[in-house]
């Protein structure tokens, strides 16, 4: 998945390096672990999701 950052970054978004997010987000999930979600999608949402997937590449 791409997203072009430009027009945030023209108006002003920094973006910091990505060691410095994943101790952030370390540091936050440690102190607060209740608020943290575990992801994932439900197994039948995934099956669905893998099946269309498969069905676009095999076209």
């Amino acid at each position: 998945m791409d997203r072009d950052a430009g027009p945030a970054l023209d108006v002003g978004l920094t973006v910091r390096p990505l060691p410095d997010t994943v101790r952030a987000t370390a540091s936050w999930m440690a102190a607060r672990p209740d608020d943290v979600r575990q992801g994932g999608l439900d197994p039948a949402d995934e099956a669905a999701i893998l099946g269309e997937w498969q069905a676009v590449q095999n076209a």
